[in-house]
């Protein structure tokens, strides 16, 4: 059939392992840092006193809890983490930890030694604060008695921890424009939706390519 051979046709040949990258844009990330470092070092005392003004003990002490809440809340590092997943039915997915923001995605497809199918990788996203990776069974070598390609999927995920231990989620903060984070159902809707779509073309085109043997 035409148009199953349609992939290799357009330049896309079977292969043992296909790989792909996908990367989430940084800026805000890194603006998120930056901010999060200047707003702590940067910030004004709540007194200031001069060569002829009295210092009272009280205001002393207020300066120094105001300096001990920055020099905590100032960044001690960044924290990144790669989470992984595969799967057998062609499709994969994951999400980063808590208190992490996902930054790339890698994936690929593997026949495993020609133990399954070859895979042809259509899908490598990110969706919510996870990723998914789809593979089609190539056309051209598509075999019904073996099992599908195994889909890879390795997330990168970053956080930054303050001075005082506490992991926080690189957001930038702004005065006139407070962030909004998406909610923990608003990305797993997110990226249950993207893992259905994928999903669907799979199947779909598994669905063809057996009709056509």
């Amino acid at each position: 059939m035409r148009c199953l051979r349609g992939i290799r046709g357009i330049g896309i040949k079977p292969t043992g392992n296909q790989e792909k990258h996908f990367m989430k844009p940084l800026i805000s990330a890194i603006a998120a840092f930056a901010t999060l470092v200047s707003f702590a070092a940067g910030a004004d005392v709540p007194f200031t006193f001069h060569s002829v003004t009295p210092a009272y003990s009280w205001q002393l002490n207020q300066n120094f809890r105001n300096l001990d809440w920055r020099v905590n809340a100032s960044l001690g590092g960044i924290i990144i983490r790669r989470v992984s997943a595969s799967s057998g039915t062609g499709v994969a997915s994951v999400s980063c930890p808590t208190n992490s923001l996902v930054v790339s995605a890698n994936c690929h497809c593997d026949p495993e030694s020609n133990t399954r199918n070859y895979g042809v990788l259509f899908g490598c996203t990110v969706a919510g604060n996870g990723g998914v990776v789809g593979c089609f069974p190539e056309g051209v070598t598509y075999d019904p008695t073996k099992p599908m390609p195994n889909a890879y999927l390795n997330l990168e995920c970053i956080s930054a921890r303050t001075n005082a231990g506490n992991e926080i989620i690189p957001v930038p903060i702004s005065a006139t424009e407070p962030v909004v984070q998406k909610t923990s159902k608003e990305n797993s809707d997110l990226l249950e939706a993207e893992i259905k779509r994928v999903q669907d073309q799979v199947d779909d085109f598994t669905t063809i390519l057996n009709a056509g043997k």
